[in-house]
Order: structure tokens, then C-alpha cells, then sequence
């Protein structure tokens, strides 16, 4: 009797040691559940403290940096003379686009502002398929208006002194001399990749003989993307990657192709309304017999090109390929 209550009372502490065990516990939980937001709340509080300082600093100094900003200005301003006017419109572009529409609908010239930040615009003449009768005329026009530009040549269709004298006229004066096939034929040329390497070898071998060297820009007849090839252009193109020859083709078209008869005033709205819509045009023109409205229509577009101060130049190794496809 005496040993069971002994075993009753043992048991008993021990489930009271167990309880207070367990109420100590459930104190720390509390206490740490009250702490440790307690603690994080005081950090992010100190955080956000610091970067208050920190963007009151930087809006300290971006005002700062306006303000001498704007003294500069006013400085340069005056120092120019300009006119309130003409501060605007250095302040404001919008106001320069609104004085350029005010001279195309009333023709009425505004005071314009240089903005260095613009980018010129670049156009590049080039000329597909000669030397021909016309090539002459074309220089002459060229030299004229004191402007280069790049002729994609084929071979000398009836073995003629006079157009030979032709490529060695355009290398002259300073033009860039492409290549544009030997025969033009394109049944032949696009038949098979041992036809194309035949073709191009034989006006890489003429053009070392007539001129001293073998441009290494090429334009494929009918374009890279051209529709009448027999082999899929991308075997072309990685040749004369392999050959280290960069293909131009074109994103402005005159219009000007055989067969198309346009009039004088078509090819020159044909070539601008093209080149308005690219930051870098590459115009797509011909030197053929049969184009004389090429050549009375190439000073006019020449004209206007410089009107609205666009840069025409001659392509060369820093050009970059305008080219319709490319091979993976």
C-alpha cells in the first residue's frame, strides 16, 4: 500500500515537472513572438531612415545639377544673341517640327535650329548593269553635282574598247566599282553553284585585267531573293562568304528596271518617297542604253537629296549590307 502511493506520487511530480516544462516553453515562444517583430520593425525603420537621406541627397544635387544646367544655357544663349523665339525652339523640338509643317502647307520659310542629337540621313546611288551608252551621261551627271556613287558592272557584253574605257572612267572619278555577274543570264548563272563560281570568276579575271583588281561587294542579279534561281540563293551567299564578299541589295527602288517605261517625274517620286522612310537608303537604279529618263531624272533627285541636307555617298568596306536575305 505504502509502495503504490509512493509510485503515485512519483508519477504525479513527474507530470508537474512536464507541465511547468511545457508552459516554460510556451513563455519563450511567446516572448520571441513578440520580440523578433518587435527587433524587425526598429531595423526597417532605420533602413527606411537611411534612404529617406539618401534620396533627399540625390534630389539635392539632381536640383542642383538642373539649375547649373540651365545657368549654362542661359549663358550660351546670350552669347549667341538669340531671340526668345529661338530659345523656344531650342528648348522645345516640338516647336521646330511645328515651323516645318507651317513651310510645307503655307511655303513659308521658318528660322530652323541645329540639332546635333539627329542623325544625318545617308543615301547611296548605285547603278545595276552596265557599262553601257548611257554610262557617260551618268558620270557627267554625277561629276556635276560633285556626288559618287557605286556601279554594280556585268562584263563587257560586245567586247567594246569604248566600254571598257568605261570601268577604268568610274574607278577614276572616284566611284565604287561592285559586281553584278559576267553574263547576266540569269538561266545560267542561278543553274548550279559550279555555274555561279564559272560566272563570277570570269568578271573577277576581267575586272583584274581592265581595272587592276576585283572589288569585293556583289549585287545578284534579280537580288538576293530573287524567284527565278534554280539553287536556293543560301548556296550562293555562303560562297561568297567563304570568298569574304559582302552582297548589297537594295531598299529604295527607282522604278527604273527595262520594260517598266516610267516617266522622268515617276523615277525622281519613286526614289524620294523611298528614301523618306529609311534612315539609310540603298536606291536601286540602271545603266542601260535604253534609259535615258535615268539620266535626266538622276540630277533632279540629286537636287532635291541635297535640299534636304541627306548625305550621298559611295558604298565602301564601312557600309552596312542592306540585303534582303540571308543565309543561316
Amino acid at each position: 500500500m505504502q509502495e503504490d502511493q509512493m509510485l503515485a506520487f512519483k508519477a504525479q511530480r513527474q507530470r508537474d515537472k512536464r507541465i511547468a516544462q511545457f508552459k516554460r516553453n510556451l513563455l519563450i515562444l511567446a516572448v520571441i513572438a513578440i520580440i523578433l517583430p518587435t527587433l524587425l520593425c526598429i531595423y526597417l525603420f532605420f533602413k527606411v531612415n537611411s534612404l529617406e537621406d539618401k534620396l533627399a541627397a540625390l534630389y539635392k544635387e539632381g536640383t542642383a545639377a538642373v539649375s547649373q544646367k540651365r545657368t549654362d544655357d542661359n549663358t550660351v544663349y546670350a552669347s549667341q544673341d538669340l531671340k526668345p523665339d529661338e530659345v523656344n525652339a531650342v528648348e522645345n523640338p516640338s516647336l521646330n517640327e511645328q515651323k516645318t509643317l507651317n513651310q510645307e502647307t503655307t511655303g513659308v520659310q521658318t528660322p530652323e535650329t541645329n540639332d546635333s542629337k539627329k542623325e544625318k540621313k545617308i543615301v547611296y546611288l548605285t547603278f545595276d548593269d552596265g557599262p553601257s551608252s548611257n554610262t557617260k551621261n551618268i558620270l557627267k551627271v554625277l561629276k556635276e553635282h560633285n556626288v559618287k556613287a557605286t556601279f554594280f558592272v556585268v562584263g563587257n557584253k560586245y567586247n567594246s574598247e569604248e566600254f571598257e574605257a568605261m570601268y577604268k572612267q568610274i574607278v577614276e572619278e572616284g566611284h565604287t566599282i561592285g559586281m553584278h555577274s559576267y553574263s547576266h543570264q540569269y538561266s545560267t548563272i542561278y543553274q548550279s553553284l559550279d555555274a555561279f563560281k564559272e560566272d563570277l570568276n570570269l568578271l573577277q579575271d576581267y575586272l583584274n585585267k581592265t581595272i587592276g583588281m576585283s572589288p569585293a561587294i556583289y549585287r545578284f542579279p534579280g537580288g538576293s531573293s530573287n524567284k527565278v534561281s534554280d539553287t536556293k540563293m543560301e548556296v550562293f551567299i555562303n560562297y561568297l562568304k567563304e570568298k569574304n564578299l559582302t552582297y548589297f541589295d537594295w531598299n529604295v527602288s527607282s522604278g527604273d528596271a527595262a520594260g517598266q517605261n516610267l516617266s522622268v517625274e515617276e523615277i525622281v517620286n519613286n526614289t524620294m518617297e523611298g528614301v523618306s522612310k529609311n534612315q539609310t537608303s540603298v536606291v536601286l537604279m540602271h545603266d542601260s542604253e535604253h534609259l535615258d529618263s535615268t539620266v535626266e531624272a538622276l540630277g533632279k533627285i540629286i537636287e532635291q537629296l541635297k535640299e534636304q541636307g541627306i548625305e550621298i555617298l559611295p558604298i565602301d568596306q564601312k557600309t552596312t549590307p542592306v540585303q534582303q536575305l540571308k543565309a543561316k
